[in-house]
């Protein structure tokens, strides 16, 4: 019975054993897993920090670019507004100008006008008293 025991007890600690060596194994292996996962996930950490780093960079440029373009288009349409208002001024200069043309071309028109009424009036009096001296 002794014997038994100790037959017994043997078998125990090799299945002891023999479960401390698959134990300690699995955790070597669970170890060396997570040690793998680790670094992955700090390559796609690294991986990303960079594309991070490198789409800042292209938002940085293309926010650079639109403000220059924007700049360039509102220097362009104060350039146009102030070319316009200059042509417009010189416009409305020179219809002033032609406006006041006309209005002395019809004064002088007018006067002309009243001048040939009166000299016509002159001639036709004269005529008709040059018409009476012959007749009479």
């Amino acid at each position: 019975m002794l014997i038994e025991l100790i037959r017994n007890l043997e078998v125990k600690i090799r299945l002891s054993t023999q479960k401390l060596r698959v134990t300690e194994q699995t955790l070597s292996e669970t170890k060396h897993e997570h040690a793998a996962k680790e670094e992955k996930l700090h390559q796609e950490n690294k991986s990303l920090v960079e594309k991070i780093s490198t789409l800042t960079q292209k938002i940085a440029d293309i926010k650079r670019e639109v403000q220059n373009q924007v700049n360039e288009t509102l220097t362009s349409v104060d350039s146009l507004t102030i070319e316009f208002e200059e042509d417009y001024d010189h416009v409305r200069t020179r219809v002033t100008k032609i406006t006041n043309e006309i209005q002395a071309m019809q004064i002088q028109l007018k006067q002309m006008n009243e001048d040939a009424k009166q000299t016509l009036e002159e001639m036709v009096m004269k005529l008709s008293f040059v018409k009476l001296r012959m007749t009479g």
